[in-house]
């Protein structure tokens, strides 16, 4: 499977996909080798701890 496809896999098991720039947002943080390490359900549940992670961190600041 070729990176982009897994990358719009990914995305789609992120549940971002619907929102273009918060998904590419919170890919750009995954590192580049990870896609070769990870299938694309692993990478799309990293990507929704992420989003969980930068969201908690932005209210608790508030």
């Amino acid at each position: 499977m070729s990176k982009n496809s897994k990358l719009k896999k990914a995305m789609e098991y992120s549940g971002w996909r619907r929102y273009p720039s918060t998904c590419e947002a919170i890919f750009a943080n995954i590192p580049a080798d990870w896609y070769d390490r990870y299938t694309a359900k692993q990478l799309g549940e990293i990507a929704a701890l992420l989003k969980t992670v930068y969201d908690k961190g932005r209210n608790d600041a508030q």
